[in-house]
């Protein structure tokens, strides 16, 4: 059985669509975990009405909030079946996610086994590929392997686990990366790559992402994270040489968030007030560490020449990684909402689309 691990907080719109995905699985031996962070909102009450249904739902509310990052691990912790997944709640999975993915663990050694995931950008109104470079069939630990995954990393949304990798690995990043978790679990085991895209990650107005990620967070933080994360890298049963290509990356993936300066950038918003779009964007161009060292020092009437010179940058780096498609735009043959409601047939109908479409 697979327990699908829902993290939540104040989120119950959301919520609804994330276990309606749950239960419209054509995977049929699974169960679901809601890990209540403490809500104030109708969290309760929407997860009581499933339950009265006689949905396989288990619901946790902590007392306080602990955190999101706490509140998933507490989640992870509990899981008692042999299988799971980690689904945040304002994600959902596409109908045959789990049918897709759970074959490949009649091979005794695959120890994950991932989905491609669409990603949904709903402020802009439009969705990528993710992962595409990655050919179906089984992966051994190797360095190549490892360092494909920390470019192209599968989301934990879109990937199921045997229990066993909680045990040997930990329950999560101490950052909450997916990054740099899925590339310790591809150091350390086999696993599967389905030629299947079987979840939806959003990102929306008050996402993680959105927000900056661990990128928001303080200088003194993120040189706790990185001394956290090399410590728990030693802890893992592998080699010297593995070992040290996992610290090169906890380092690659951290660094240029530290040498850009993240404190720095929001002091210079707050100094030239800048706009809420040049903010969410200089967060998001800074892990490539361009134009950041100029975008601080800029005075305020330079700040539209600035933006433009941001969206430019993300353009030309968009068309190198992965291929983007407007919702509403000529690459589309179904007629899907351009802003992606949170109403739980949002699912059914990407699901859809996806049946109809490739990446290019």
């Amino acid at each position: 059985m697979i327990t699908v691990i829902i993290p939540t907080f104040n989120r119950s719109k959301f919520l609804r669509r994330a276990i309606e995905s749950v239960l419209k699985q054509t995977y049929q031996n699974r169960c679901i975990l809601i890990m209540d962070n403490n809500s104030s909102d109708d969290t309760a009450r929407v997860v009581n009405e499933y339950i009265a249904t006689g949905a396989k739902i288990k619901y946790k509310c902590n007392e306080k909030n602990v955190g999101s990052l706490q509140n998933f691990i507490r989640g992870i912790n509990a899981i008692e079946t042999d299988y799971y997944c980690m689904l945040c709640d304002d994600d959902f999975l596409l109908p045959s996610f789990m049918e897709e993915v759970m074959g490949a663990f009649d091979d005794p050694e695959v120890m994950f086994s991932c989905a491609k995931t669409l990603v949904a950008d709903l402020p802009r109104a439009k969705i990528f590929f993710r992962t595409k470079d990655w050919d179906a069939g089984y992966y051994l630990p190797s360095n190549k392997t490892v360092c494909k995954m920390f470019s192209s990393h599968f989301t934990t949304t879109g990937v199921v686990f045997r229990r066993e990798v909680r045990d040997l690995i930990g329950p999560f990043d101490v950052g909450g990366t997916d990054v740099l978790y899925t590339a310790f679990a591809a150091a350390s085991f086999k696993f599967y790559v389905a030629d299947y895209y079987g979840a939806v990650f959003t990102v929306h107005d008050n996402s993680y992402t959105n927000s900056g990620g661990v990128g928001a967070e303080g200088e003194a933080r993120l040189f706790e994270l990185v001394v956290q994360t090399v410590a728990e890298v030693m802890k893992l049963q592998l080699t010297n040489e593995r070992k040290t290509l996992l610290t090169k990356l906890v380092l690659d993936y951290y660094m240029p968030i530290l040498r850009s300066n993240i404190c720095s950038l929001e002091r210079s918003f707050l100094k030239y007030n800048l706009t809420d779009e040049m903010s969410w964007r200089c967060v998001h161009v800074s892990k490539y560490e361009l134009i950041i060292g100029t975008l601080i020092m800029l005075p305020k009437f330079l700040s539209p020449l600035a933006i433009k010179l941001a969206k430019y940058v993300e353009t030309v780096l968009r068309k190198k990684t992965e291929r983007w498609f407007h919702l509403n735009g000529r690459n589309i043959t179904m007629d899907i909402s351009p802003t992606l409601t949170t109403e739980a047939s949002d699912f059914d109908a990407v699901g859809n689309w996806v049946a109809n479409q490739r990446p290019l």
